[in-house]
Formats: structure tokens, C-alpha cells, sequence
């Protein structure tokens, strides 16, 4: 079985994912920015994440039995066009946004379930346990190429008013995005048999593997400490407040972003599949240095240096962990008909890690580093469970078993 991406589904499928993250990244960053220059409160920051991971924690287990049983080309439309109208009432609201905000969260949340629980499953059909390893790699650096390019762009237009009113314009254009990302995702799914909606028999086959359960709970660990979580909000909100515009601020995410593609790129040249679970320990311990470091001497410059390390740390663990978690689905026979279940299992994982960083961040209410020095802690102790746990998982053992698709 060939290790290469040949399958042009899964050339479209990239291309989609890579765009609809772009316009996450303008989401993401630029209305956390906005919430924080309207009110300056870390609380409401924190509180608008919990209320879209909330919503999207609880659609997940309710409407995911629907993307298995339903036809899955109308969930790919559904889910874009109505994340699309989601973005379309940021641009009409305009500055009235900030009192709709929890509405804003509310509908973002529940819209983006759809659009990843469908995605996961359509990427196990078109990769395959060869090529899975090379198919993640593109998609990460896909995704920091959009990080290099949207910030910096979107920065300028906010700061400037280049084309409209800065936050509708910033809004526009990611509209524009979800709909050419609509048209890559119209790929042609093999016709499977349909079977019913397994999650409590996947849930108890997963628990009894070792190796499947280890992959799972190291997504709570590790959602909690590295992708979209307090880290990265607090990091943008405290560079911001540094220099003042978001111009500058996209100017220097894109700027980390760049850092991180390089050493992305001599991660993947030197270091094979083989060696994940090893370099996952080095990873570990770098990361830990880092945090220990921003923790005692916090400054700007040690800020923007502490970001680009922690961007490119992250990647580094998250992509072997992504290989190895779908690769351990191998090891339940007849794993086809579970790709939904797992999916749904895995995010149920990753959204609860997500969200107990933010209710932390609640609590803490501050972005002074002493006091985030609590979640430093939790942070440094979660990813060296995770670290360990996935560098247990025997991967020749998985290879072996049950490889086909």
C-alpha cells in the first residue's frame, strides 16, 4: 500500500479543511481581540469560550448519529453555508456584536460540531494506514501556512480600514473563504453499508485497549495545555496590549507561524514515524522549560520568543498523536464501522480538556503571569502524562493489525 496521497478526494478534502481554517483563525484570534479592546475582561473572554465549547460538547453526542445515518454531501453544505451566515450576522451586528456575543459564541459552536465530526470521519475514508502519517503532515503545514498569511492580511485590514469598515471587512472575506471551501469539499464518498449508531459498544471496546484509551485521555491532557486553549488567547490578548494594533499583532503571528514551518520541516525530515514516541519526550521537556521560563522573567520580547516555541512545540506533539490515535482504531476489527463513534469519543476528550482551561482562566481572572503560573503547573503535569502514555503505545503492534484501510 502506497504512503502517498494520490487520492484526489483527499487533495480537495486539504485544500477545504486549510480554508475553513483560515477563516477559524479570523474567528478565533480577531473576536477574542475584540471582546478584550471593547471590555477589557478576561472573564467574559473566558466566559464566551465556555459558552461555544459548551454548545459544541453537547451537540456532538446528540446530532452525531445523524452524519453516519445521514447522506454526508448535504451535512458538508449545511455546515459551511450556516457557519457562513454566522460570520454574515458578525458583519451586520458591526460594533453591536459585543452584546450579542454569547449569541455569537451560541451558533458557532453549535454549527461546528457539524463541520468536524463530518470531516474526521470522511478523512479516515480517504487516507489510509500508510499514508495517514504523510496526509497529517500536509494538513498541519497547510494550516501554518494559513496561520503565516491570515493574520498578517486580516491584521492590515482591521488596522487600516483598507476595504470596508475594518471588523465587517476582516468578516467578509472569511465568508468568502467558507463558500470556495464549500465548493472543494462536493468529493465523492465510496457507498458503505450503514449501520447503526454504536457509540456505547465502541465506548467499552475502547476503554478495555490499552493503547486506544491511552490515545484518547491524552487529548484532554493535552487540549487542555497547547491548540486554541488559554495559552494561546492569553498570548494574544498580552501581545496585543504590548503593541497596541492589529496589524502589528498579525504581523507577528504570521512572523511565529514561519518559525514554527521551519522547525516543522526539520522535525519531519529527521525524525520517522519510528521515533515518534521518543521525540514526544523530548518535545515534553522542552515544552516544560519554556513554560518554567515565561513563568520567571516575563517580558515582551520573552512573551513573543515563548510563542513561537509553544506554536511549534504543540505541532510537534500533535502531530504524532494524531497519527497514532487513528492508527489504534485498527486494532477493532471491522474499525470502518466505528469512524463516527471514535470521532465523537475523541472529541468528547479533547472538548472537556478545552473547556476546564477556560474555567480555570474564569477563576484566575488575570493575565499577570504569576497568577497564570497555576495553569503553567497543571499544564507541565498534563502534557508529561500525555508524553509518557503515548510513548507506551507499542506502534509495530499496531501496524500489524488489521492495516487495510
Amino acid at each position: 500500500m502506497d504512503n502517498k496521497i494520490s487520492d484526489k478526494r483527499a487533495i480537495h478534502l486539504l485544500i477545504s479543511n486549510t480554508l475553513v481554517n483560515s477563516a477559524r483563525i479570523v474567528f478565533y484570534i480577531f473576536l477574542n481581540i475584540f471582546i478584550w479592546k471593547n471590555t477589557l475582561d478576561v472573564q467574559i473572554i473566558a466566559l464566551f469560550n465556555i459558552v461555544y465549547l459548551t454548545i459544541h460538547f453537547i451537540s456532538y453526542p446528540i446530532f452525531a448519529p445523524i452524519v453516519k445515518l445521514w447522506y454526508k454531501k448535504i451535512i458538508n453544505y449545511i455546515s459551511i453555508y450556516w457557519l457562513a451566515l454566522v460570520y454574515l450576522s458578525v458583519v451586520i451586528l458591526w460594533e453591536n456584536s459585543i452584546n450579542y456575543i454569547y449569541y455569537i459564541a451560541w451558533t458557532f459552536g453549535f454549527f461546528n460540531w457539524m463541520y468536524w465530526i463530518n470531516y474526521h470521519t470522511q478523512q479516515f475514508e480517504v487516507t489510509n494506514f500508510q499514508n495517514r502519517w504523510n496526509y497529517t503532515w500536509m494538513k498541519k503545514s497547510l494550516h501554518t501556512l494559513s496561520h503565516i498569511i491570515t493574520p498578517s492580511i486580516i491584521g492590515y485590514i482591521i488596522w487600516t480600514n483598507t476595504f470596508w469598515y475594518w471588523f465587517e471587512s476582516a468578516f467578509a472575506i472569511s465568508i468568502i473563504m467558507l463558500l470556495i471551501a464549500a465548493y472543494y469539499w462536493a468529493i465523492k464518498l465510496k457507498k458503505r453499508k450503514v449501520t447503526q449508531f454504536q457509540f456505547k459498544k465502541l465506548f467499552r471496546k475502547a476503554h478495555k485497549d490499552k493503547d486506544i484509551f491511552r490515545s484518547l485521555y491524552t487529548y484532554l491532557l493535552t487540549w487542555f495545555a497547547f491548540w486554541n486553549t488559554v495559552l494561546e488567547v492569553v498570548i494574544w490578548i498580552v501581545i496585543f496590549t504590548y503593541v497596541k494594533n492589529e496589524a502589528d499583532l498579525g504581523f507577528i503571528l504570521s512572523l511565529l507561524s514561519i518559525i514554527s514551518i521551519i522547525l516543522m520541516y526539520l522535525f519531519w525530515k529527521f525524525v520517522s514515524y519510528s521515533k515518534y514516541k521518543y521525540a514526544i519526550i523530548i518535545i515534553w521537556i522542552l515544552y516544560s522549560f519554556i513554560l518554567i521560563w515565561f513563568i520567571s522573567f516575563e517580558s515582551v520580547y520573552l512573551i513573543i520568543l515563548f510563542s513561537a516555541l509553544i506554536k511549534t512545540f504543540a505541532t510537534f506533539f500533535s502531530i504524532p498523536q494524531k497519527v497514532i490515535s487513528d492508527n489504534v482504531l485498527h486494532k477493532i476489527k471491522n474499525c470502518d464501522d466505528y469512524r463516527a463513534e471514535y470521532v465523537l469519543l475523541r472529541e468528547l476528550y479533547l472538548y472537556t480538556g478545552w473547556m476546564i482551561s477556560f474555567i480555570m482562566l474564569y477563576f484566575i481572572d488575570s493575565i499577570e503571569a504569576n497568577k497564570l503560573a497555576y495553569i503553567f503547573v497543571v499544564s507541565i503535569i498534563f502534557t508529561l502524562i500525555a508524553a509518557f502514555s503515548l510513548s507506551k503505545i507499542d506502534l509495530t503492534k499496531i501496524e500489524n493489525t488489521n492495516p487495510s484501510s
